[in-house]
C-alpha cells in the first residue's frame, strides 16, 4: 500500500476514533454545572464575566460561542460541558495521528515506502490501543464531561505536539515554516486557556533538533533541552508578565505625566509595539530572524486575547473578580499575585524563624520591599494613578535549597506524614526534605494518580495518606493486601461498592512499559522517539510536581494537572501493540501477529467496562439544585443577602444567578473576597434585583492596605435591639467589620443569612444570633441561641427545594455530591427532631417519605442523621421502615470496625476519624434500638459493640 492510501486510511481511523470518544463523552456528559470551579466557567463564558486568576479568555469565547446554540438559559450549561467532550474527542484524534505516526516509522522504517497490509493493520491497532486507552482513563475522562479548562489544555497540548511532528516530515518543504508560526500561535492562544499547555515545548525543540541535526550528540541534545527550557522560561516571566509591565510604564507616562485620560499610555504602547513588529519583520533580511519575529508577533496576538478580560472588567460585569479593569490591575491578576508565592529552590521551611530587628521597644519583621503596587485614584474626577502600597516580602533567618515543606499554616500536616521532622539549624535536615519531596508530593501526589489511570483505583474518595480512600490497586488481592496493609477480602460494602473502584490488572501499564522498551530498541529512531516522548512525559510530570511544591491536606485531588504526562504514556500503550505483533510475527506467523494487535484492544475494552459507571454524569442536576437550594433558603422579601465562604457554596450560586436567573432579588458575598476593595466595590454596586448592600464606608476607607486589622477595645456591640457580643476578641478583619456595618446599616430591615457549610471560625460572633430555615442561618437581632424556623425549614424543604436527580435509580453520587447531599440529610434530621418534638407526627413523617423519595439509600447511603428518620417511623407505628435505617447503620458499621481491625498497627492511625465516626453511629443506633425495643438489633450487635469499644479505649 503506497503512502496516500495510508494516510487516507489512516485519516479514516483518526475520525472513527474521534466519533467514538465524542459519542462516549456526549452519552457521559453532566448536563448542568459541576461542582468547584465548573459553574464559574460556565457563568464566565455565558456573560463574559471575569472569574479567578488567571483567567481563561479563549475559553470564555470559546464558551461563549457554544452557549449560543443554547435553546433555553438551563441549556447553556450543557453546551459548554459539550464544548469540552468535542475538544477531549480532538485531543483523541491527534493523539491517534501521533501514534500512528510515529509507530509507523518503526514498523516500516523506509521513507516514503509501500506498506504491507499487515503493517497497516498492526499501526492502525497501535493508535487505536493508544487512543483508547487514553480516552477511558480516569483523569482525562473527568475533565472530559464538565465546564473546565483542561479539556481544552488537553486539546491545544496534543495539536501543537502534532503540528511539530507535521513539520518534522515537511521541514525540506519551502513552507514548511508555517507550521512553526501555527503552534506560535496556538501558543499564544494557550496562555488564554491555561498555562500547562506550555510544557510540551522542550520536547518540541528535541524534535526540532533530531530533524535538523547532521549528526546527533549529547551535547546538541543538551543545548535543545536548555533552548526549550529557557522558552518556557522566556515565556512564562519575560513576555507574560513583561508585555503587560511595559504597559503600564507608557500608562504612568500618558496619565500621571502628561497628563492624558486613562488608557491613553496603554493604547500608544500598544500600536507602537504591533508597529515595530511589523516593520521590523519587513526591514530585516535574515531568514531566522523573520521567523522569530513573526512567530512573536502571532504570539502576542494569541495572548492578546486578555484584551476581553479588559474590555469586560471596565463594563463592571456583576461577576468581576480582582476587577482587572486597569493595566496595573491585570498585571496582578495575570501573575496570579492574590495567591501568593511559593519558594521552588531557595527560601524559608515551614518552621523558619522571621529574622527580627530592634525598633525602640520592639522587635519588628525585617523586610524586603519590592516594588510599587498602582491603582487609579478614588477621586473620580482625577485621572492619574496612585501607590497604595509596596510589595512586601518577609526576611527570615533560617532559609534552606529546595524547601519543600515550606507553609507555616501546615506544620502539623507535615510532622503528621512525616512521623515527626529531624532539624538542623532551625530547618528540616536535607535528608528529611528530600524523604517528604519523595514520598508526598512525588510518590502520593503524582505517581498515585499515574497508577490510577493505568492499574487501578480503589475509590472515588479523596485520600490522605490513609488505608481506606484514594489509593491505587491492582486487582490482584494478595497484591493490594500487601499494598494497603490490610485483608481486602473483608472490605465494608461502602468500600467494595463503590462505583470509583477500578482495577485494570496493571494490563495498560504493562502495555505501556512494553512500548517504551520497543521504541528504545528500534535503532536511532526509536531511541530518538523515546527521549522526545520521554521529555514530554517528565515535563508535563514530574516537572509539574517540583513547580507546584504541594502541601499535605489539598481540599480536592489534583490529578487533572499531570493529564499531559498521562497522554505521553498512552503512547507508549499504543506502541506496546507494536511490540507484542512483532514478537508474534518472528516466532509465529504473520496472521497471527495482526490478530494479536487487533486482540491488544481489549485493554481499553476493559478499562471502559470498569470507569464508564463512576464517569457516567448524565442524568446528575445536583450542583445546580442544590445551589439554588442554598438561595430559596432566603426569604422572599426584602431583598436579601447570604454570606458564603469556599467554592462549593459560592459558585453554584452564582451559577444559578448569572445563567438560570435564579433569585436575582439576593445577594451572594463571599467572605474571603470580602477582604479586598475590589470586591466591596461590586457589593456597593447594583446588580440584578439586589440592592447594593448597605456599606457605608467609602473607598478611601477601606481600599487596599487600609483596615485590614483594626483593634478593638469593646467586648460588645449594639446593633439595634441586639448587643452583639465581641469578648475575646482584640480585633476585627476587613470583611468582619464590613459585616458588621451592613448590620448597622440594614437596621434588621434587610434580611443577611449565613450559609450552613460556613465554618465555625468565621464570624463566630454571631453564632448565637442564628435561626435555621433551610441550607442557610438568618441572622436575627432576638435570638440569644442558635433556634429553628420550623415552618420555613418545613416549607423549603417540602416544596421549594429541588434534589438534583438523586431518585434516579443508578446515578453516579461522587463524594463531593455525597457531602453535599449529607448536608441535606442533617437538616432533614434537625426538621423531623424539630416536629416530634412539637408532637407533629404526620408532617414528621411527610418528611420522612420526602427523604426517602428524593435521596434513597441506594444513592446516598444514611448516615447518623437518619436514626431521625427512624425514631419517626418507630413513633409512627412503621417498625419496618424504621428497622431498615437502623439495621443499615448498624450492618455498615459493624462492617467498617471489623475491616478497621485487619488494619496493620502502623498504618491503623489514619483510619481513626472513620473508626470514631462508625463507633458513634453504631452506639446511637443501639440506643435508638434499645429506645424502641427493638431486641433483634439488640442481640445481634451489642457484643460486637462492646468488644469494639473495649478493644478502642
Amino acid at each position: 500500500m503506497n503512502q496516500t492510501s495510508f494516510s487516507r486510511i489512516n485519516t479514516c481511523m483518526a475520525w472513527l476514533v474521534f466519533a467514538i470518544a465524542a459519542i462516549v463523552y456526549g452519552l457521559t456528559v453532566e448536563p448542568t454545572a459541576s461542582l468547584w470551579d465548573c459553574p464559574e466557567f460556565i457563568a464566565c463564558g455565558y456573560k463574559l464575566e471575569i472569574g479567578h486568576p488567571p483567567g481563561a479568555p479563549v475559553f470564555m469565547l470559546a464558551a461563549n460561542l457554544f452557549s449560543q446554540l443554547a435553546s433555553d438559559p438551563s441549556h447553556v450549561a450543557l453546551m459548554v460541558n459539550l464544548l469540552s467532550a468535542l475538544l477531549s474527542a480532538g485531543c483523541i484524534f491527534f493523539l491517534f495521528l501521533t501514534v500512528t505516526h510515529l509507530s509507523r516509522k518503526l514498523i516500516c522504517p523506509i521513507s516514503n515506502g509501500e506498506m504491507s497490509i499487515p503493517q497497516v493493520i498492526t499501526t492502525e491497532a497501535c493508535g487505536m490501543v493508544g487512543a483508547l486507552a487514553y480516552t477511558f482513563s480516569d483523569t482525562f475522562w473527568f475533565s472530559a464531561v464538565e465546564a473546565e479548562v483542561y479539556a481544552f489544555s488537553s486539546f491545544l497540548t496534543a495539536l501543537m505536539f502534532w503540528l511539530i511532528l507535521k513539520w518534522e516530515s515537511e521541514m525540506d518543504k519551502p513552507s514548511s515554516t508555517r507550521w512553526i508560526v501555527l503552534i506560535a500561535y496556538i501558543t499564544g492562544l494557550s496562555i488564554g486557556v491555561h498555562l500547562l499547555c506550555l510544557l510540551c515545548l522542550p520536547a518540541m525543540s528535541l524534535v526540532v533538533y533530531f530533524r535538523r541535526a547532521k549528526r546527533v550528540t549529547w551535547m546538541g541534545m543538551l543545548k535543545a533541552l536548555i533552548a526549550g527550557g529557557l522558552l518556557i522560561g522566556v515565556i512564562l516571566f519575560s513576555l507574560i508578565p513583561g508585555v503587560v509591565k511595559l504597559g503600564g510604564w507608557f500608562e504612568l507616562l500618558f496619565t500621571n505625566v502628561l497628563g492624558c485620560p486613562y488608557n491613553t499610555g496603554l493604547i500608544c504602547y500598544i500600536l507602537l509595539l504591533t508597529g515595530t513588529i511589523v516593520i521590523a519583520y519587513y526591514k530585516v533580511k535574515q531568514r531566522i530572524v523573520r521567523l522569530s519575529l513573526a512567530c512573536l508577533l502571532m504570539m502576542l496576538i494569541g495572548y492578546s486575547s486578555y484584551g476581553v478580560i479588559f474590555i469586560r472588567a471596565n463594563a463592571q460585569t456583576p461577576m468581576c473578580e480582582n476587577a482587572p479593569d486597569n493595566i496595573f490591575s491585570l498585571g496582578s491578576y495575570l501573575n496570579r499575585e492574590q495567591y501568593g508565592k511559593t519558594p521552588l529552590f531557595y527560601g524559608p521551611a515551614y518552621c523558619s524563624e522571621i529574622d527580627r530587628v530592634a525598633e525602640g521597644e520592639y522587635l519588628v519583621p525585617r523586610q524586603k520591599e519590592g516594588q510599587a503596587v498602582y491603582r487609579p485614584v478614588a477621586d473620580s474626577t482625577k485621572q492619574e494613578y496612585e501607590v497604595v502600597r509596596h510589595d512586601i516580602d518577609y526576611l527570615y533567618k533560617n532559609n534552606m535549597y529546595f524547601p519543600r515543606m515550606h507553609s507555616s499554616r501546615h506544620t502539623k500536616a507535615y510532622e503528621d506524614w512525616m512521623g515527626g521532622v529531624e532539624k538542623k539549624d532551625g530547618v528540616p535536615t536535607a535528608a528529611e526534605n528530600l524523604r517528604f519531596f519523595l514520598s508526598y508530593q512525588v510518590n502520593f501526589m503524582y505517581w498515585r494518580y499515574f497508577l490510577w489511570n493505568f492499574v487501578g483505583r480503589q475509590n472515588n474518595i479523596q485520600g490522605h495518606g490513609e488505608v481506606e480512600h484514594g489509593n491505587w490497586i491492582t486487582g490482584f488481592r494478595w497484591i493490594d493486601d500487601w499494598l494497603l496493609g490490610c485483608d481486602t477480602s473483608k472490605l465494608p460494602s461502602d468500600l467494595r461498592e463503590n462505583k470509583g473502584r477500578n482495577v485494570f490488572y496493571a494490563l495498560p501499564l504493562l502495555l505501556g512499559l512494553v512500548g517504551m522498551l520497543w521504541q528504545w530498541r528500534k535503532g536511532r529512531e526509536g531511541k530518538q522517539q523515546f527521549l522526545v516522548v520521554m521529555l514530554l512525559f517528565v515535563m508535563t510530570g514530574l516537572a509539574i510536581v517540583v513547580y507546584l511544591n504541594q502541601t499535605p491536606l489539598q481540599p480536592r485531588e489534583r490529578d487533572y494537572a499531570y493529564a499531559g504526562s498521562f497522554y505521553a504514556f498512552a503512547i507508549w500503550i499504543g506502541m506496546g501493540v507494536g511490540m507484542i505483533s512483532e514478537k508474534i510475527r518472528v516466532k509465529f506467523t504473520t496472521a497471527l501477529a495482526v490478530l494479536s494487535a487487533i486482540a491488544c484492544l481489549l485493554v481499553p475494552i476493559q478499562m471502559a467496562s470498569q470507569t464508564w459507571d463512576d464517569h457516567d454524569r448524565s442524568g446528575r442536576y445536583t450542583c445546580r439544585d442544590f445551589g439554588a437550594n442554598y438561595l430559596n433558603s432566603m426569604q422572599r422579601e426584602g431583598h436579601p443577602i447570604i454570606l458564603t465562604n469556599g467554592d462549593n457554596d459560592t459558585f453554584p450560586l452564582w451559577y444559578n444567578h448569572e445563567v438560570e436567573g435564579v433569585r436575582t432579588d439576593t445577594r451572594v458575598v463571599n467572605m474571603e473576597y470580602l477582604q479586598t476593595d475590589w470586591y466591596i466595590d461590586q457589593m456597593k454596586r447594583q446588580a440584578y434585583d439586589s440592592p447594593p448592600l448597605p456599606i457605608s464606608l467609602s473607598h478611601e476607607d477601606y481600599k487596599e492596605g487600609r483596615m485590614e486589622y483594626v483593634p478593638i477595645d469593646t467586648d460588645s456591640i449594639a446593633i439595634g435591639p441586639a448587643t452583639i457580643s465581641l469578648k475575646g476578641k482584640k480585633g476585627l478583619f476587613k470583611n468582619e467589620l464590613m459585616v458588621l456595618d451592613m448590620l448597622l446599616q440594614a437596621n434588621w430591615e434587610r434580611p443577611v443569612y449565613m450559609s450552613i457549610s460556613m465554618g465555625s471560625d468565621i464570624l463566630p460572633f454571631l453564632r448565637d444570633h442564628l435561626i435555621l430555615e433551610g441550607l442557610a442561618y438568618r441572622i436575627s437581632p432576638t435570638a440569644t441561641t442558635q433556634r429553628i424556623d420550623v415552618e420555613r425549614l418545613y416549607d423549603n424543604i417540602m416544596h421549594r427545594f429541588r434534589y438534583g436527580g438523586l431518585s434516579t435509580k443508578g446515578i453516579y453520587v461522587d463524594e463531593d455530591v455525597k457531602r453535599m447531599a449529607n448536608t441535606h440529610q442533617l437538616i432533614m434530621g434537625v426538621l423531623i427532631d424539630s416536629l416530634l418534638q412539637r408532637g407533629d407526627l404526620k408532617r414528621a413523617v411527610n418528611v420522612c417519605h420526602k427523604w426517602q423519595k428524593e435521596m434513597p439509600q441506594e444513592n446516598v447511603p444514611y448516615t447518623e442523621y437518619a436514626l431521625s428518620m427512624a425514631r419517626c417511623y418507630y413513633m409512627a407505628h412503621q417498625p419496618e421502615k424504621g428497622d431498615e435505617i437502623v439495621s443499615s447503620l448498624l450492618r455498615r458499621s459493624d462492617e467498617w470496625l471489623s475491616w478497621i481491625n485487619t488494619i496493620k498497627l502502623s498504618r491503623r492511625a489514619g483510619s481513626l476519624y472513620n473508626r470514631y465516626t462508625w463507633m458513634q453511629t453504631m452506639e446511637q443506633a443501639l440506643v435508638v434500638a434499645e429506645q424502641f425495643e427493638r431486641t433483634e438489633f439488640i442481640n445481634q450487635y451489642i457484643k460486637q459493640y462492646e468488644h469494639y469499644n473495649k478493644q478502642y479505649q
